[in-house]
């Protein structure tokens, strides 16, 4: 599939990066919050956390933004 569709691949690619952004996004925020009491840098985590599920929610709502357009005509070029 990657060979006939890169474009439709590297966009796959994007979602689920979004996704993995989102779930470290949210699991470093309860992280953050749980070590209030033990560590004096726990707002680094949780700015950290809050950074991941504002891109996660970005790459799902507009995947076709991050794929640039001269990348894509660079892959799809030697197939046409």
């Amino acid at each position: 599939m990657a060979l006939f569709w890169p474009t439709v691949t590297f966009a796959t690619l994007i979602v689920f990066m979004g996704a993995y952004l989102f779930v470290d996004g949210v699991f470093s925020v309860v992280g953050a919050l749980g070590a209030r009491k033990y560590n004096e840098n726990w707002w680094v985590f949780l700015l950290s956390g809050i950074c991941g599920i504002a891109l996660g929610i970005l790459t799902f709502t507009i995947p076709w933004r991050w794929v640039p357009r001269s990348f894509t005509s660079w892959l799809s070029g030697p197939f046409l």
